[in-house]
């Protein structure tokens, strides 16, 4: 059985502006700060055959660095399947300044993510075709695979059952654990 341990990033400088965050948007020096209470947890897991991975977005690798340390960091693997999702356009700006900007369209996907993408985005239905690659690429494996990666990912993992994105807030920093059979 594989044990898929996620982590989702500490606090980014675009948690902290309420900016629809890019790949190069890095950890927060509060963020930065609070990797030691995400180490903390981390290190109470007992871990088996342990894969470490992050998503390619700096505030999850910056994540990584500080949780791992010298001790497993330089065995971390960087892939795009546990990227944020892609909001395309809306990226660089605030919530407030997309409904500005792109007015009824983005009602339109806030109300119904499953049915479009934003503006040169990601669709709900493209991330979860995406999940479904990665988790059928580490099913069989026999350990733990670390993930360090982003809210809307874990989101689209606790409802992949479903095929519908589960809403409930993951806070920067904490830990799920999904079993994978």
């Amino acid at each position: 059985m594989c044990r898929l341990i996620l982590i989702r990033h500490e606090m980014s400088v675009g948690n902290l502006t309420h900016t629809f965050a890019g790949k190069e948007v890095k950890l927060a020096t509060i963020g930065k700060l609070r990797t030691k209470n995400t180490r903390r947890e981390f290190n109470k897991l007992k871990l088996k055959n342990p894969i470490f991975i992050a998503s390619e977005y700096k505030r999850a690798q910056e994540t990584a660095k500080y949780v791992l340390q010298k001790k497993y960091y330089e065995k971390l693997r960087v892939t795009k399947y546990v990227n944020e999702i892609d909001f395309g356009d809306l990226v660089g700006r605030t919530f407030k300044e997309n409904i500005e900007h792109y007015g009824e369209s983005l009602n339109e996907w806030m109300l119904g993510p499953d049915r479009t993408a934003p503006p040169s985005g990601e669709s709900f239905q493209n991330a979860f075709k995406r999940v479904k690659i990665f988790l059928d690429k580490i099913k069989l494996y026999e350990g733990d695979i670390v993930v360090f990666t982003h809210e809307g990912f874990i989101q689209l993992v606790l409802g992949y059952e479903n095929k519908k994105i589960k809403t409930q807030k993951i806070k920067n920093g904490k830990i799920k654990i999904v079993n994978i059979r």
